[in-house]
């Protein structure tokens, strides 16, 4: 698959009338959790995520804003990985990271580099395993990242 850069495909214009003036603001609600978007593994049943190649070290992001709810340094499974709560039931989540910039509570923009890639945990080789949970149940990523 041929890299895309994903701030290149991500401009909305959002239009926002107030009281006797006509404002414009450009705002992206949504964007790719890394800025070269290459997917090595997609989502089934027993890989509830998708995996994006990268290098160790390269910006991690959240997809959406939300507030961090977890950080977890565990050297098995997801190895070191966030959770981050964007409301409504909605969370995702990024492992295999190799640094956490970001600490339970706080609020994130998507401009925020919330760690940097990595293959901690069990993993073969460096990557971003993404996750999407809507109400305790898992969903393919795709289907909110398509179309960026």
């Amino acid at each position: 698959m041929e890299a895309v850069s994903a701030l290149a495909t991500l401009s909305e214009e959002v239009v926002t009338l107030s009281p006797g003036a006509l404002a414009f603001t450009t705002e992206v609600s949504r964007r790719f959790p890394v800025d070269e978007v290459r997917v090595t593994q997609g989502y089934r049943p027993f890989h509830p995520g998708i995996d994006f190649d990268g290098q160790t070290g390269d910006p991690i992001y959240p997809i959406m804003k939300g507030k961090v709810e977890a950080v977890v340094f565990s050297r098995w499974d997801l190895g070191k990985h966030i959770i981050v709560n964007h409301g409504g039931g909605f969370k995702s989540v990024y492992a295999h990271l190799s640094k956490i910039e970001v600490s339970a509570g706080d609020e994130v923009k998507i401009d925020r580099q919330i760690g940097q890639m990595g293959a901690t945990g069990r993993a073969f080789g460096d990557h971003l395993h993404l996750e999407i949970i809507d109400n305790g149940r898992f969903l393919n990523p795709d289907t909110l990242l398509s179309g960026l």
